[in-house]
């Protein structure tokens, strides 16, 4: 993690990063760091939980280093604490004695993937009402489905957007895994009454072929992708495939795009109000699943769903 200096409270004595850095002190005990999901910025380290409302107030809700508001970036992620420490806040905490000052006995509210405030009601959706409650997809965020499956309810998530009545909402998709389908995804359209002819209108599809092309994809030509067809929904299709290719030269370089790519996305999901899907067909890589899991604000496997099969089979038997 990219973490800057932070104090120590208790002593009001400045300590350096390495001590919430991915692999921390070897001795100690479970500790709670809150951070912002946007920039990775750290916000609190405490050997005790303390309730996600409690760390939003005590830095005005806004994030120090990135500006954005933290009701819907903070993140949690349990690490080692040195036993001798009692809590370890960012410099720009306000009253940081007071996160502590009554127990809690709870667990925190929050974990990585997951925001404070959830909207009761998607979004987006697939109409599977079981996979909606898994997902609970909405704008201004990065979703991450992981899976064999994932691909397929990608494609139903984006087709129900771009054919909702009354709307004429674009759909962008990378495709970094050769995996597009367009067959499947302008049958689910046409089941839902979008002619073929406006579904071509309305999804817009790139294809990389190296990790390289496909971090120029996301950085540089993404944002003016949405801005120009007003996508509402942009999805990147087995992001991993690229990144972790046996033929890549330089793996420590592809880890740190791939990470650098992910930290982006997130933020523009925010910064453009769209919903951005990350699919990955399956693990390659420990590490970039872990990138995944920490960027991602909804985050769900989609393996074996008995619910998504019996949707396949009852939108075959309406086209015939």
């Amino acid at each position: 993690m990219n973490h800057q200096e932070i104090v120590l409270t208790t002593q009001h004595d400045k300590t350096r990063s390495n001590v919430l850095e991915d692999s921390p002190v070897s001795s100690g005990r479970i500790g709670h760091l809150y951070f912002c999901q946007l920039c990775d910025e750290s916000l609190v380290f405490s050997p005790q939980s303390i309730h996600p409302e409690k760390i939003v107030l005590a830095f005005n809700k806004i994030c120090p280093s990135c500006g954005f508001e933290l009701n819907d970036q903070l993140g949690y992620q349990e690490l080692v604490l040195p036993m001798e420490a009692t809590i370890y806040t960012n410099r720009n905490c306000i009253e940081p004695n007071n996160l502590l000052d009554q127990v809690e006995f709870f667990k925190p509210a929050i974990l990585r993937g997951s925001s404070i405030d959830r909207k009761l009601q998607p979004g987006f959706s697939t109409g599977i009402r079981h996979i909606d409650d898994k997902l609970n997809l909405n704008l201004g965020q990065l979703a991450v489905l992981k899976g064999k499956q994932a691909n397929q309810i990608t494609l139903i998530v984006a087709a129900r957007a771009i054919a909702a009545t009354g709307t004429n909402d674009n759909a962008v998709f990378i495709d970094g895994g050769n995996s597009f389908d367009t067959y499947t995804l302008f049958k689910h359209a046409a089941t839902l009454g979008l002619g073929i002819a406006q579904a071509r209108d309305r999804v817009h599809v790139s294809r990389a072929f190296t990790y390289h092309q496909l971090a120029t994809l996301i950085k540089e030509e993404l944002p003016a992708f949405i801005q120009k067809h007003r996508a509402k929904i942009v999805c990147v299709l087995d992001i991993t495939l690229l990144y972790a290719d046996p033929d890549v030269r330089d793996e420590i370089e592809a880890m740190a795009v791939f990470r650098d790519n992910l930290r982006f996305l997130a933020k523009l999901a925010s910064q453009t109000n769209s919903l951005i899907i990350v699919t990955n067909l399956e693990s390659r890589n420990r590490r970039m699943d872990a990138i995944l899991t920490r960027f991602g604000r909804t985050v769900a496997t989609m393996e074996h769903e008995p619910e998504l099969e019996a949707y396949s089979r009852q939108r075959a038997s309406l086209q015939r």
